[in-house]
């Protein structure tokens, strides 16, 4: 499973005409907004445009402190869990500078939106 993200004015995407596709795990997308102080409840959510400047200061801030303290975006390694009957599960690792990465997209992404008038959506 995965999460997208995108501007929207209403019900049109913005992304096709901005080349601005941001997608990503489950398990990552939620790791990158709790990085940026939400907590979202579901897959799903919204910065409204109002609330997108707020939003672009913590992807600056986030970005910021990774900067300076690179410890904070080491990567992370693939696991795999296999029980003795059931599935098995692959967590798929990431290489480190992954979260400056997504925010900046993610930043662009707000950036983007902002400018013209359309609100910051992920599901």
């Amino acid at each position: 499973m995965s999460v997208s993200f995108w501007a929207r004015k209403g019900n049109t995407l913005l992304n096709e005409e901005s080349n601005l596709e941001i997608n990503m795990s489950n398990t990552n997308a939620m790791m990158i907004l709790q990085t940026l102080s939400f907590q979202p409840d579901e897959y799903c959510g919204d910065v409204k445009n109002d609330e997108l400047e707020n939003f672009i200061l913590r992807c600056d801030l986030a970005l910021q402190a990774i900067r300076e303290e690179p410890s904070l975006d080491p990567g992370r390694e693939t696991t795999i869990e296999k029980g003795e009957t059931g599935p098995t599960f692959v967590h798929c690792g990431v290489h480190p500078g992954y979260m400056q990465e997504r925010i900046s997209q993610l930043r662009d992404l707000a950036s983007f939106a902002y400018k013209h008038q359309a609100e910051l959506s992920w599901g």
